[in-house]
């Protein structure tokens, strides 16, 4: 049945003219009208001696870029060859408008990119990779996974030219993201270049301004936000009656500003440790019991002494405590003065120190 309709493909008629030397049996290359000959079959080839179409039986086609004449030429003789071709309207993605390859595209040479790339499935590659920024965000998204199975010594490479880079893993709002070291009984690091510089691992928007944790040059640790504190009174403390808080006025430090009002309160839940060395004065010996409490959310600890047993007045006195502590998140530590019996005639000294620290 014929084709009805406009057919998908066309033809192409090129002509090539040459002006023959004498004996000339070779034509090739460009013609009269500038186009190199060429063709992809012989069958589609047809050949003029000054204006006699020439048999098959008298001329040669089967480089595919010259026609060889079975009988010299005579010097001036025109040679036209004429060339069909038959092509289709190309399959192809606009220039301007872009569009989708469904296929494979392969490159040979540098593919250079000017846009943003997306790569919506697995990306193989045979070699270094490199993704240089000029600054901008270079963002692994939501449940991609980058599978990085030999890496060469040159290593990867992620790195910028200019200012400051992020290199962005998942998204707001998107499960966690992770980054995992997958092999079998090998050491993975993760380090710095320069003695110089540090590894630091923080909190932030974009950069990690704030630093939770950073490694130096030394391998020294250091926790800018991990919960410490240390305090002394201000003054002293003097006419101390049972059950009297202990005031600290003076904060030496608070790392994570979990001090205040004389109470340290727990940011998370874990492991604290949890130390006081007090001095007082003036302990009079008919004071039954003397003791410091560590009041605790979750229980108080105590450390009690007996200064009647001694029948005497203690003038300074000093009561250590260093002790490991489970705290959940708000809750709180503070200290009282507490006694049975006697006068209320001790006083605190403000050499005293009362601190802190997240262990685990």
């Amino acid at each position: 049945m014929a084709y009805i309709g406009v057919s998908p493909s066309n033809g192409v008629r090129r002509k090539h003219t040459y002006t023959a030397t004498a004996s000339q049996t070779s034509f090739s290359g460009a013609g009269a009208e500038g186009a190199t000959l060429s063709y992809s079959d012989s069958n589609f080839v047809d050949v003029y001696q000054n204006g006699v179409k020439l048999s098959e039986a008298d001329y040669t086609s089967t480089s595919g870029t010259a026609i060889v004449l079975a009988t010299g030429a005579t010097v001036s003789d025109i040679i036209e060859v004429v060339v069909y071709d038959v092509f289709s309207v190309a399959d192809t993605v606009s220039k301007s408008a872009g569009g989708t390859f469904d296929g494979n595209i392969t490159a040979a040479g540098t593919l250079g990119v000017t846009g943003n790339v997306t790569l919506s499935a697995d990306a193989s590659v045979g070699d270094d990779l490199s993704l240089v920024s000029d600054g901008s965000i270079v963002n692994f998204g939501e449940n991609s996974e980058i599978s990085l199975t030999h890496v060469h010594n040159s290593g990867l490479t992620l790195a910028s030219s200019v200012g400051a880079t992020t290199f962005k893993i998942g998204r707001a709002g998107a499960t966690d993201a992770k980054i995992l070291f997958d092999g079998n009984a090998q050491d993975y690091h993760i380090g710095v270049d320069d003695t110089n510089d540090s590894l630091v691992i923080g909190l932030g928007n974009t950069l990690g301004t704030t630093d939770s944790m950073r490694f130096d040059a030394n391998g020294i640790i250091t926790k800018p936000l991990q919960p410490a504190f240390m305090v002394k009174p201000a003054s002293a403390q003097t006419g101390l009656a049972h059950n009297t808080t202990i005031v600290f006025g003076t904060e030496i430090f608070d790392q994570n500003a979990d001090f205040t009002n004389n109470t340290f309160t727990a940011p998370v839940t874990g492991r604290y440790q949890i130390s006081f060395t007090l001095y007082f004065e003036n302990v009079i010996n008919n004071i039954t019991n003397f003791y410091v409490t560590l009041e605790l959310s979750n229980r108080s600890i105590y450390t009690i002494l007996d200064p009647e047993a001694y029948d005497l007045t203690v003038t300074n006195l000093s009561v250590n405590f260093s002790l490991l502590c489970d705290m959940d998140a708000s809750d709180t530590a503070l200290l009282k003065y507490m006694k049975n019996g006697g006068g209320d005639t001790t006083n605190g000294n403000a050499n005293s120190y009362f601190s802190g620290y997240l262990v685990a």
